[in-house]
């Protein structure tokens, strides 16, 4: 194991430790358990009123899972206020934003910002299943449901390099090779071995 991992786990327990101490001494003042004061003869807190038993608030509905997307629950706040969870999730060569799982009121909007890395250009793009045409950016609007969409890029060309650089050579060429002379013989002149 490297010393320098080590130190940073053993920072990491440290501090982990004192913020596990500094949590049991704000947990022990609010329950009352450790008495703070500010001055050494403050006067004694009045005791609290004992709390008298009452019914609980209702409870919103648990969260129902969507049969056509289980993995996208519906959240219910109350009978007016329903919001449907945007699953946002897209392939390597780009990115969709927002990205994961957003929220939107029913009948809200939202959109999705899609943009291709260099190379790269957008392939499909899927809202619940059913491929969609887009350019740029995908706007669902008046939302009734969960909504899962994928962005699919697909590698188009490799990426131009930027102004300045060097082109690479051929592999064939040799900088420190001699040039071949070219030999043109005149048919007229005579040569000793002729």
């Amino acid at each position: 194991m490297n010393h320098n991992h080590t130190v940073k786990t053993t920072a990491y327990i440290a501090g982990m430790v004192v913020l596990f101490f500094i949590l049991i001494a704000v947990l022990g003042i609010m329950s009352g358990i450790l008495p703070l004061r500010e001055y050494a003869d403050a006067p004694e807190p009045t005791p609290t009123p004992e709390v008298v038993n009452t019914p609980a608030p209702p409870v919103a509905p648990t969260p129902t899972p969507d049969p056509e997307h289980p993995e996208v629950p519906d959240m219910i706040l109350d009978e007016e206020h329903q919001v449907f969870a945007v699953n946002v999730t897209y392939s390597r060569g780009g990115t969709a934003t927002p990205s994961g799982m957003t929220t939107v009121v029913k009948g809200g909007s939202i959109t999705i910002m899609i943009l291709p890395d260099e190379g790269y250009a957008v392939e499909s793009v899927t809202v619940n299943g059913e491929t969609v045409q887009t350019e740029g950016s995908l706007t669902l609007s008046d939302v009734q449901a969960n909504q899962s969409i994928y962005v699919s890029f697909l590698h188009v060309a490799a990426p131009t390099p930027p102004v300045g650089t060097v082109n690479t050579p051929d592999p064939d060429w040799n900088p420190f090779a001699s040039p071949t002379p070219e030999v043109k013989t005149d048919p007229d002149v005579m040569t000793e071995t002729e």
